[in-house]
């Protein structure tokens, strides 16, 4: 992914039909991070994407990376 300069990623997890925002990545150069919370509430969610939002808000916008766990 490009350099997070004025760029906004959001990660999600999905699953069952929902789709939770769970926090917005952070990083420099080629180096990111997001930082999770263990949640029982997400055990059934075996889903995750993470999406260029262009407003930060709940709505997932471009997709860029989608996989499972």
């Amino acid at each position: 992914m490009p350099d997070p300069v004025n760029t906004n990623y959001q990660v999600y997890i999905v699953g069952g039909g929902e789709v939770i925002p769970i926090e917005f990545m952070r990083g420099s150069g080629t180096k990111w991070t997001v930082s999770v919370s263990a949640d029982p509430a997400y055990a059934n969610y075996d889903g995750i994407w993470i999406t260029l939002e262009r407003t930060r808000d709940e709505i997932p916008e471009e997709h860029i990376m989608e996989g499972t766990f």
